[in-house]
């Protein structure tokens, strides 16, 4: 989308350039409509566009199917807000946002005492950004409130239904699929 914009606001000439290049191209996905209207606005035909979402929309799944420990967390908690992220860091700060996250639990766990936050964590690839995180949690008074799912799953599904809200703020993805599939639940 950056990109289809981006080649808009160029001078006349790059504009041209760009516009012909778009529309001498055999085929475009456009993974949203305001994509497919900035092919379509530059003169893309429309019969040369496919609008294709970017993930294949999730099947509900029984909750069941998580492990007990989630399915007893999940029952003790309400409401429920599930985040995911790698641990990883970006520009000194948690790529995924996970400080950000502990810090909105326990702001709300001020007006919801019940409430529970499922952190769904991969790739841990800072080891000290993932023990900093954990420390956080319980250095704000969230222990028992957090549960740090790290095992692989089969689904993180159940837990995106069982969520009042799924919480992605990330320093770099724009559009994460993990929020696209939380909202098709």
């Amino acid at each position: 989308e950056q990109t289809l914009a981006w080649g808009a606001e160029q001078s006349s000439w790059g504009r041209r350039w760009y516009t012909r290049a778009l529309r001498k191209t055999h085929g475009h996905i456009a993974t949203n409509p305001a994509i497919l209207d900035l092919l379509m606005k530059v003169g893309v035909p429309a019969q040369r566009i496919a609008l294709v979402p970017p993930f294949i929309p999730a099947q509900p799944l029984p909750v069941a199917s998580l492990p007990e420990r989630v399915t007893t967390f999940l029952g003790a908690h309400h409401p429920v807000i599930s985040a995911m992220g790698r641990m990883a860091q970006w520009q000194g700060a948690f790529l995924y946002g996970e400080d950000f996250v502990l810090d909105l639990t326990a702001r709300l766990r001020q007006r919801f005492p019940k409430l529970g936050m499922v952190m769904r964590v991969y790739n841990v690839e800072n080891p000290d950004l993932d023990r900093t995180a954990r420390a956080r949690s319980i250095a704000a008074d969230l222990a028992g409130h957090v549960l740090w799912l790290d095992e692989d799953l089969a689904s993180f599904v159940p837990v995106l239904q069982a969520s009042a809200a799924h919480v992605r703020p990330t320093n770099t993805d724009g559009d994460s699929l993990a929020v696209r599939e939380a909202l098709a639940l």
